[in-house]
């Protein structure tokens, strides 16, 4: 068995199952970051308590908050990196794993991971009012789009587009938002929720009125709620912005559900036919 700091690794044990248990327990100590920050002042190798001040173990030397991203040593209160704004706490749950380990499984490494560290340093730049908050807000609206955060990313470009109306990003803002409404629109569809998914879509059509493929789906639902009238506007609507649009041509022949005729009923079944008897009668 080989001992290492942070670390337990027996030999029988393949390369797999070690990535599969440093993932999963990974990620188990990431949800326990919010309890972990609560008991940072504590030394995670020897337990020793520290104090708000200290960036080291005054008994084993542990180096109790530094970042793992630009290698700055923090003191043990800091909660955001002094030199790259970035989070602490993912650092201090890492650092308990061997380096190795680390690099060779690239923990906290992944593009989901890059993304969401991208996204939380952003926000606390935002929240300490520290740098350009237009182009913190704009890139966060970015990052949420990389990680198909439908429902965040129109919130942020809803508060984007509050704060800053007469940015020269206004009119891409607005397509991205319509853009982000409809594939949460999209997202209800597929679930089975016509009503919300119809809001979506609605909501989209509102934010760019030239996006012919929000009316055309908004159209396709009103269709299946049975609101003729409804699905007609928004399939006009969608054809006077674009004649091409086949998807809309195609659903101003379909009937809304409730005028459709009901199906032919099932043909009655034949009755069985009298089998023959086995031995004729003398």
């Amino acid at each position: 068995m080989v001992i290492k700091k942070g670390l337990t690794i027996s030999q029988g044990v393949t390369v797999s199952q070690i990535r599969s248990i440093a993932i999963l327990s990974l990620g188990a100590l990431l949800l326990l970051v919010p309890a972990a920050q609560a008991f940072q002042n504590v030394c995670p190798a020897c337990r020793t308590q520290a104090d708000p001040e200290d960036v080291v173990c005054r008994k084993c030397l542990w180096l109790l908050n530094h970042c793992l991203i630009c290698g700055t040593t923090n003191p043990v209160s800091a909660n955001f990196c002094s030199n790259c704004d970035n989070a602490l706490a993912p650092s201090r749950v890492l650092a308990t794993i061997a380096p190795e380990v680390r690099a060779k499984l690239k923990l906290g490494a992944s593009p989901r991971a890059l993304l969401e560290r991208d996204l939380t340093r952003l926000q606390h730049l935002l929240d300490v009012g520290r740098g350009n908050p237009e182009e913190l807000l704009f890139q966060m609206g970015l990052t949420l789009k990389k990680m198909e955060f439908a429902a965040r990313e129109a919130g942020v470009w809803a508060d984007f587009l509050a704060r800053f109306p007469d940015s020269p990003k206004a009119e891409e803002a607005r397509k991205m938002r319509a853009d982000a409404l409809f594939r949460w629109g999209f997202l209800f569809y597929q679930q089975g929720e016509l009503d919300a998914a119809a809001e979506r879509f609605q909501q989209a059509t509102e934010t760019d009125p030239r996006n012919d493929t929000a009316w055309t789906w908004l159209g396709r639902v009103r269709l299946t709620l049975a609101d003729g009238p409804g699905a007609k506007a928004a399939l006009q609507q969608a054809l006077a912005i674009n004649p091409a649009n086949r998807s809309a041509r195609s659903l101003m022949g379909v009937k809304p559900a409730a005028q459709r005729p009901p199906p032919p009923p099932a043909p009655e079944p034949e009755p069985a036919p009298v089998p023959s008897p086995l031995y004729s009668q003398p």
